[in-house]
């Protein structure tokens, strides 16, 4: 059999198992070889790492990932999906797949259990843009986190991730993703290359881990979050809608934040600050 990621060869599956994508699920297969080899190139090699694959589809992109790590184990949710790469890849002993909605899944114990047999744990994937946040956010609030992440979403929301602060772009997401990773636009991915055809240019961020000492990641992301509540109104504004404002004025003058700043006006390093004299002092709000 030719390569999965061929349009011939993606045509002959889909014919051979009588289904076609599913717009529910955001499927659209990538059918570009050239763009697979691409993506694999951006990938850091590791001698000892494992690849968590979400939404792998029919394989395309597993079949190349399965060359360059020592087992992938690919989540996914179609059932239709599932049957197909079962049969694609029975005879490859490196490879998992389980059968379950990603924001179901356990990522914090995957991660530690994997971490017991691999050095490296790496994630890529395929996002539905309808789901891209909630997915993101569950994996940045990982304690164990992956050595790196590899992800195709929506161009913009691309560039949300990689957007620098004083931009329109700039959002909490930013902030969440450029405090434990650093984040770089790997390349955009035409919409040309899909079977079928989305109605967006895609792209593919990559993601390598930073280790920042924040201790309770969920809590950080929560109150990043709130310093977003209105992008346009002042951080001062934005956190008395959940403190006092003697705590406030406190809290931004404790980190040396002006009063009259905005979200979008703080760099990485100073929503890490203003999140460690909050810590310190949450107790008294």
């Amino acid at each position: 059999m030719e390569n999965i990621g061929s349009l011939q060869t993606t045509k002959a599956i889909l014919d051979k198992y009588k289904l076609s994508a599913k717009i529910s699920l955001g499927q659209n297969f990538l059918v570009d070889l050239k763009v697979i080899d691409k993506i694999i190139d951006h990938v850091d090699k590791s001698d000892d790492c494992v690849i968590v694959e979400v939404g792998p589809g029919l394989g395309a992109l597993t079949e190349k990932l399965l060359t360059i790590s020592k087992k992938v184990i690919a989540i996914e949710i179609d059932k239709n999906m599932v049957e197909v790469m079962e049969d694609n890849f029975k005879d490859k002993e490196n490879f998992e797949i389980i059968h379950e909605d990603i924001l179901k899944v356990d990522l914090q114990k995957l991660v530690t259990d994997l971490r017991k047999e691999y050095k490296d744990v790496y994630l890529v994937a395929n996002l539905p843009y309808y789901i891209t946040s909630d997915i993101l956010l569950s994996v940045f609030a990982l304690d164990d986190p992956f050595d790196q992440v590899m992800i195709m979403v929506q161009a913009e929301f691309g560039q949300r991730l990689v957007s620098a602060h004083n931009t329109k772009d700039y959002r909490p997401v930013t902030v969440i993703a450029k405090t434990f990773y650093k984040c770089n636009l790997s390349f955009n991915v035409s919409k040309n290359v899909f079977l079928p055809k989305p109605n967006i240019t895609s792209a593919i961020v990559k993601l390598v881990r930073k280790d920042t000492k924040i201790e309770d990641k969920a809590d950080y992301i929560k109150f990043v979050q709130l310093c977003f509540t209105q992008k346009r109104k002042t951080l001062f504004n934005n956190l008395r809608t959940e403190f006092s404002n003697e705590f406030t004025t406190s809290l931004l003058e404790s980190a040396k934040i002006p009063l009259n700043s905005r979200p979008a006006q703080l760099d990485i390093n100073d929503y890490i600050r203003l999140y460690g004299v909050y810590d310190e002092t949450k107790i008294l709000c």
